[in-house]
């Protein structure tokens, strides 16, 4: 009943949310995990119900009929998280949306074959809404605009020129929009681009390995976010690129944080 299919397209030729792919994979590999896995696809069912403005009682009346005695996990996209009442549950969330208990990527299963660029001639991009999505990137915008070499505009463009952008910056400025974290994580390694990940309260996957391949920057510190950029040295932007293409399959494609996922709850782990 709240297995919707993906209903939506974010980012753009992204066929299918991870909620789904992952509900799917559980059903082909069956793994052994020391938790029961609730197989609600939030994100679709919300936008299903007007955004989660309609009448959600089904659900609900659902999640009170669970075994409260069992230990649950779920995977949410949904930027607010469950809107639902899951407090009667031993429920553990793994969120890329940003309200949960364990972060995981945004991700999609779109993959650009992003060609080796050796000499990029852009700095850091930006292309994407500033105004009115949320605080951090209209800071961004005030600070950084106008930086030599450097792309900053809420202008849209087609998705292949936003990636080809991408693919040609060094780095890829990746501030929070209305939730928490951006989809620009995984497409800037996607394209092979150092992402910079600009938050003012941090969800991020991997957050303690994240500067092997990445540059996180509170935006309170965003003053001295140019200056880090241009004194990088190249042996070490090399290495961050290098890191991010081995990073990129192994933990932010929809295989590799299933993968990811199944580590953690495994059995004989403790969650």
């Amino acid at each position: 009943m709240f297995n919707i299919k993906t209903n939506h397209e974010n980012p753009p030729n992204n066929s299918i949310i991870f909620e789904e792919y992952f509900g799917e994979y559980l059903k082909t590999h069956n793994p052994k995990l020391n938790r029961e896995y609730l197989p609600v696809y939030w994100t679709n069912y919300y936008i299903s119900k007007s955004y989660g403005q309609d009448d959600m009682s089904d659900i609900q009346r659902y999640l009170d009929s669970l075994d409260t005695s069992k230990k649950y996990f779920t995977v949410v996209q949904w930027d607010d998280g469950i809107l639902n009442n899951v407090d009667h549950l031993d429920l553990f969330s793994f969120s890329s949306g940003g309200i949960g208990d364990y972060p995981i990527p945004l991700s999609s299963n779109f993959l650009f074959d992003a060609p080796n660029i050796a000499n990029k001639q852009i700095l850091f991009n930006f292309i994407g809404a500033i105004f009115g999505r949320h605080k951090v990137r209209e800071t961004m915008y005030k600070e950084l605009k106008n930086k030599p070499n450097t792309i900053i505009t809420d202008k849209r463009y087609d998705y292949p020129i936003y990636l080809s952008a991408m693919n040609q910056s060094v780095f890829s400025l990746c501030p929070r929009g209305y939730g928490k974290t951006s989809f620009r994580i995984y497409e800037s390694l996607m394209c092979k681009s150092i992402p910079v990940y600009i938050y003012d309260s941090p969800w991020i996957p991997y957050f303690d390995e994240f500067e092997e391949y990445g540059v996180l920057c509170d935006v309170n510190d965003i003053s001295n976010l140019y200056d880090k950029l241009i004194s990088m040295s190249s042996s070490e932007i090399d290495t961050k690129i290098k890191n991010g293409s081995k990073v990129f399959i192994e933990k932010y494609t929809y295989r590799g944080i299933a993968n990811q996922i199944v580590s953690k709850i495994g059995e004989g782990n403790e969650n």
